[in-house]
Formats: structure tokens, C-alpha cells, sequence
């Protein structure tokens, strides 16, 4: 199986500068898999200006020469499957991750052959995302809310499928983000 990607990036802003944290694939770090998304480019144009006058027709509509766009909501649904310790120690960490906290994953370790676990030390809760399956990116998004509804499906490997939606709010739906993949391989990266 070779599921679609969605990196995300932790990243903090003081005002003038952004701090950034690597662009983490979720499929590669906790399993999960996002099963469905949002194809939406941008938000709806924000609301202008208007004046209605009784004594005349239609409104006075202040339409500037560029308009801008409102914030948006991204409901985003994930998969993760696997054994049922190992599942919820995914979903949480990932979603820890999500919240600009410091989480872990479990990696290969070829030195000793077995998983050890990892830290992913936190940046903050300003996320950077890129959905490979749409081919779409946004910067200046936060975690808005999980889902309660979480559905845990069990298969006959021992092993269960968790499903969780996350609730995402765009807030620079404009600035495009495009992941960059180095020449020669390595981590891919971000770019906006």
C-alpha cells in the first residue's frame, strides 16, 4: 500500500519571524493515513463593505481592488490501524503533535534491530500542512477540534482500525505551500 501523504510542520511566530520544526509525514511517524479531506483552494472572499438608501436603488457597495478572504474550517478524516496498544499510542501522540506538544514515535533502529522510541521536541501549535492527495497546502492553520466519535474497528489479525476526524481552521487560506523533495533524496520540506 502506498497511501497518500500528508506532511504537516510545527511551527511559532513572534510577530516578524517564523520558527520552524521539519515536515512530518504522518503515515512514515504514527501510521495514520488521512482517509478523507478537503479540496478547497481558498475561503470565501470576506464580506465589503455595503449601504442601503431607501431612496435609491440597489446598495453603495465599497468593492476594493483586491479582495481578501475569510478563514475557513478543514475537516479532515485519519485511519490508523495496527495493534490496538500500538494504534492508541499513535493517535495520541499525533495528536499531541498537533496541539504544539512534545510526542514520540517508534522507529526502526537497524543498529539493534527492534523499534525504539523517538521524541519529536515541540516548535508550537501554529501548524504548516500539505495534503499530497489533493496537492494542496496551507500555512497558519491551528488544531481547532477531535472528533468524539472516534470508531474502532476490529480485523481478525489481532489488530484494529481507528478512526478519527480532526477539525482544522485555515487561517492564510492565500499563501500557497508547495513540499519541496530534495534532489538526491532526504526529508522533503515545505516551501511558501
Amino acid at each position: 500500500m502506498n497511501p497518500h501523504r500528508l506532511y504537516i510542520e510545527q511551527t511559532s511566530f513572534d510577530g516578524s519571524t517564523y520558527t520552524r520544526g521539519k515536515a512530518t509525514d504522518t503515515y512514515a511517524t504514527w501510521n495514520v493515513v488521512c482517509s478523507k479531506s478537503v479540496f478547497r483552494n481558498y475561503g470565501d472572499p470576506k464580506d465589503v463593505a455595503t449601504r442601503s438608501w431607501l431612496d435609491e436603488h440597489g446598495d453603495d457597495v465599497y468593492i476594493p481592488a483586491d479582495v481578501k478572504l475569510k478563514k475557513f474550517d478543514a475537516e479532515f478524516t485519519f485511519l490508523c490501524n495496527g495493534a490496538e496498544a500500538d494504534v492508541k499510542y499513535n493517535v495520541r501522540n499525533f495528536q499531541l503533535f498537533l496541539l504544539g506538544k512534545e510526542c514520540h514515535y517508534k522507529r526502526w533502529d537497524e543498529r539493534f534491530q527492534q523499534y525504539v522510541e523517538a521524541a519529536v521536541a515541540p516548535v508550537g501549535a501554529r501548524l504548516v500542512m500539505f495534503d499530497t492527495y489533493n496537492s494542496i497546502g496551507w500555512k497558519d492553520v491551528r488544531c481547532k477540534s477531535f472528533s468524539a466519535d472516534t470508531i474502532v474497528m476490529d480485523n481478525s489479525d489481532n489488530e484494529i482500525v481507528i478512526e478519527f476526524k480532526v477539525v482544522f481552521e485555515v487561517n492564510d487560506p492565500w499563501t500557497a505551500v508547495e513540499l519541496m523533495s530534495p534532489v538526491g533524496g532526504g526529508d522533503p520540506t515545505l516551501r511558501w
